[in-house]
């Protein structure tokens, strides 16, 4: 779990850096719905582009766990 908890913070920290050259879009290219990825981490985040905010939507884990 630290792992991904990692490559969230990783892909958050690069995108709040430039938002678009470290995210990707999600559907429609309308430069505000991106999607940020690291590892088996992704993420879909809505980007305020006049106030520099960026917020969180969804969060997927593509991978196993280790019960």
């Amino acid at each position: 779990m630290a792992g991904e908890r990692r490559d969230l913070a990783l892909a958050l920290v690069d995108a709040q850096q430039d938002p678009l050259a470290y995210s990707e879009p999600y559907g429609q290219d309308d430069g505000i719905i991106r999607t940020v990825a690291q590892g088996h981490v992704t993420a879909v985040i809505l980007l305020g582009h006049d106030t520099s905010t960026m917020t969180v939507l969804t969060i997927a884990y593509a991978g196993t766990t280790n019960a």
